[in-house]
């Protein structure tokens, strides 16, 4: 049974200095994926058939209660929003686990976000950019570096997204314009920091971050794709007995940057197709004709990345990157 009243977290430390991993599940209550592969993970420590030799790995299976009491995205609102410590001006429930969460976050070196989605193919991951600095941390008394970009190889993925949070800026600022909100304070649909989950705030306190989407909602492969995520990180930072996977070392990524965001403005804004993440665009193929028929064209060949069709006027309709 889920007690929406406290955060459950488990750490294991190993007896050799080495860096400090946190991986989370259930950011979003519907996604249970990441609470399955992190329990998973949990027992094989438990009953050694996997064995933490140095450093520290911390596991939060369910990080926000109440979304996964109700089987819902959200609580209140969408955690993975806006999350930074809120202190005396806590307004809700995810404000609450900001305040729990962030000194979490703060402590590690390196934090694995599991996720879901609704639409889409196969599993995918985002990191923050491809050209990012490397960290470096003491691992069995040498100091090693690491890169989102490198850790990213070791997981079984065939694409990774970069360039998300710089993308969604960027759209904030044209929406401000457009709308002529221009002076703070900003409410949340105009607010840039609003834009921040915990891969952003992780990064701001220098840790590296990545978040894999396992796969659909109710994929039955999707704990799988998390759970070997999680041994394939420990394994490529040597943080335990088992011998890194070689195989998905060698496995060609496609990374694709995001360049542009678009918001839906009207009601009666539609989609040309029905179009799903990581779906081809060709240079002038028509996205989209708003509600005065006119159309939205391609600037370039490119993806698509994140359509929703059920975007609210004023909301981020959907992204287009192109592989790099």
């Amino acid at each position: 049974m889920i007690n929406h009243l406290h955060i459950e977290t488990h750490s294991f430390f190993g007896l050799k200095p080495g860096p400090k991993v946190l991986v989370l599940g259930r950011v979003h209550g519907n996604e249970c994926c990441g609470t399955l592969a992190i329990n998973n993970v949990i027992n094989r420590i438990q009953n050694q058939l996997v064995n933490i030799t140095l450093g520290k790995v911390t596991f939060v299976p369910i990080s926000n209660p109440l979304a996964a009491m109700r089987g819902t995205r959200n609580g209140d609102r969408n955690l993975n929003r806006a999350f930074y410590p809120k202190g005396p001006t806590r307004n809700d429930f995810e404000d609450e686990l900001n305040d729990i969460l962030c000194p979490i976050l703060e402590e590690c070196d390196i934090l694995l976000d599991l996720h879901s989605f609704l639409n889409g193919v196969e599993p995918f991951a985002l990191i923050g950019n491809t050209s990012g600095d490397k960290k470096a941390f003491v691992a069995n008394e040498e100091k090693v570096y690491t890169s989102e970009t490198q850790l990213v190889s070791a997981l079984d993925v065939k694409t990774v997204i970069a360039n998300w949070s710089e993308t969604y800026t960027r759209g904030v600022q044209n929406r401000r314009k457009r709308d002529r909100v221009l002076n703070p304070p900003f409410s949340l649909n105009y607010d840039e920091k609003y834009g921040d989950g915990t891969t952003e705030y992780a990064r701001s306190k220098g840790a590296l971050a990545i978040t894999l989407e396992c796969g659909q909602h109710e994929e039955v492969s999707a704990p799988l794709v998390g759970e070997n995520a999680i041994l394939n990180i420990l394994r490529f930072l040597r943080m335990t007995d088992g011998r890194p996977n070689s195989v998905v070392k060698s496995r060609k990524v496609n990374y694709i940057s995001l360049f542009d965001v678009i918001d839906k403005i009207s009601q009666g804004d539609k989609f040309t197709k029905n179009w799903k993440t990581f779906m081809k665009i060709e240079k002038n193929e028509i996205i989209s004709i708003n509600e005065q028929g006119k159309e939205l064209r391609a600037p370039k060949d490119c993806f698509i990345v994140f359509p929703n069709q059920n975007a609210e006027p004023g909301q981020e309709w959907f992204y287009l990157g192109e592989r790099i």
